[in-house]
């Protein structure tokens, strides 16, 4: 007996899925509601500027693709970049869940104000959670990536955003709180919200 190859036959349809804002690489941590906005990155010289799109130069055209339920997908090669990147938005709209909400290492920060900036003197950062990453800068709450930014300020605005998330919007006890508080040396916080 021989065994058939297992096939993955997931077909991406967008016939019926209208027109969709194009998503540039730049705009996914400016607010936009996709699950992946955090990742924020520049765009090269002569690759796309548009989300899951890139060149493929064996058959000298624009590719687009998407990750779907952890796999890869194939949208379509296209002659015209913005061709490619109008069909992913579209499987985008279609295949990715919509939060409406900013997510950054899965905690969802709408509705949590800007809080103080949290200095640190032994960081080289100069601010608590904040570190560089080759050319820009990452926020990290214990071992969540909340994302790179940047600059240090909007990664630090970030982790105190996210900090405050963790021990205040999570409801800790009061036992918790007063341990939070206790970690926390007084002359690293600019102002104490109470």
């Amino acid at each position: 007996l021989k065994r058939q190859p297992k096939q993955n036959l997931f077909i991406i349809d967008l016939n019926d899925v209208p027109p969709q804002p194009l998503i540039l690489k730049n705009d996914l941590s400016q607010g936009k509601e996709y699950r992946d906005n955090t990742r924020r990155r520049n765009v090269r010289e002569g690759s796309s500027k548009y989300t899951g799109v890139y060149f493929a130069k064996e058959v000298n055209k624009w590719k687009a693709q998407i990750m779907i339920e952890g796999i890869v997908r194939s949208i379509g090669y296209y002659e015209i970049e913005e061709e490619a990147a109008a069909d992913y938005a579209r499987a985008v709209f279609k295949y990715k869940p919509k939060k409406g909400y900013a997510t950054y290492g899965g905690l969802d920060l709408k509705g949590i104000p800007d809080q103080p900036l949290i200095h640190s003197e032994t960081s080289k950062s100069g601010y608590k959670g904040v570190k560089r990453n080759k050319s820009r800068w990452e926020a990290r709450l214990n071992t969540k990536n909340l994302g790179t930014f940047d600059t240090k300020e909007e990664a630090a605005r970030i982790y105190a955003r996210a900090r405050y998330y963790v021990d205040k919007g999570g409801k800790p006890s009061a036992k918790k709180k007063q341990r939070a508080i206790a970690a926390v040396p007084e002359e690293s916080i600019d102002l104490v919200a109470v």
